[in-house]
């Protein structure tokens, strides 16, 4: 993946359940840190015929992944998106996702010691908090997980 060489901020946007509740979320967030919004799972698509009523397509496998790899920061209400924020150790935030399962995000979050990182309610949430994710540790506690998955494997 080819890593951006703009100087961009860019907020990386991965919604499955798309709200305006959420869109004007994303939006004040962006105005209020200077961020450039980028839906990573949505393409430009001419209407098909007008059976969508929105101009736009999935995004491909690889143009999601480094949608994600090449924001600045990342809002999402997916698991998927949250894990590959993760693993991309970028700034982000979930929007809980409850039709969808929280009990795995607020697992995940718990297991990797992360706080603050799940919205239960945007509409009580301060747009001006940014985090300071600490992936030099979640980094440590996965490479040992992956150590004992592996371990697992090999018995």
């Amino acid at each position: 993946m080819k890593k951006r060489t703009d100087n961009r901020k860019i907020l990386g946007v991965y919604l499955l359940d798309e709200t305006p509740e959420k869109n004007q979320f994303i939006e004040s967030f962006a105005l209020e840190h200077g961020y450039e919004i980028k839906r990573v799972n949505k393409t430009s698509l001419s209407r098909f015929d007008g059976i969508l009523n929105q101009d736009f397509t999935k995004a491909s496998i690889k143009t999601w992944i480094s949608g994600i790899y090449n924001s600045d920061f990342v809002i999402t209400d997916s698991f998927h998106g949250t894990v590959f924020s993760v693993i991309f150790n970028k700034p982000f935030y979930s929007i809980d996702n409850v039709q969808r399962g929280s009990t795995r995000f607020e697992s995940l979050f718990e297991y990797l010691g992360i706080k603050g990182c799940l919205i239960s309610n945007i509409d009580n949430f301060d747009i001006c908090t940014l985090l300071n994710i600490n992936y030099k540790k979640i980094n440590s506690l996965i490479d040992s997980l992956r150590s004992e998955s592996l371990k697992y494997l090999e018995f």
